[in-house]
């Protein structure tokens, strides 16, 4: 999951920060969502989700989904790439 700084989230009000969660627990979801479709998920308007997006440090909500995309990559990658208890590397 793409990681935000605790300053980015405490800088967040509380519908901002409704966004913040919903996206952190329906990822997958929202990768394949427009701006307004988020929007109406999480019962705010497409201005809100907008400013969740430049508080996270991105333009826009396309930006926020590349990054989102990004993570979840490099998320699986870790997972697939495996070490045993000898320090022997497997790539599954």
């Amino acid at each position: 999951m793409l990681e935000f700084t605790y300053s980015q989230v405490g800088s967040l009000n509380e519908t901002e920060a409704y966004v913040y969660n919903y996206v952190v627990k329906n990822t997958k979801k929202v990768l394949n969502e427009s701006i307004r479709e988020l929007a109406n998920d999480t019962h705010v308007s497409t201005a809100t989700v907008m400013r969740f997006c430049k508080k996270m440090g991105c333009e826009g909500f396309t930006e926020l989904k590349y990054r989102l995309k990004e993570s979840e990559e490099m998320q699986e990658t870790k997972e697939d790439n495996v070490t045993d208890q000898f320090g022997h590397h497997f790539i599954l």
